[in-house]
């Protein structure tokens, strides 16, 4: 089972830094994409970008 806090882990340095600058959280949300239950949307969302690069 991956914990939140590997999923985060796993991301390089740049890339946590843009999504920080380009604030993807909130795009997210803005978007209506929310969280029902279990990890966040950003969370996700980062682990699906992990494997699209």
């Amino acid at each position: 089972m991956i914990t939140k806090k590997e999923c985060f882990a796993q991301l390089p340095k740049e890339i946590k830094d843009g999504f920080s600058e380009l604030q993807i959280g909130k795009h997210l949300r803005k978007a209506g994409i929310i969280k029902a239950c279990g990890y966040s949307c950003l969370s996700i969302f980062q682990l699906l970008f992990l494997l699209c690069v």
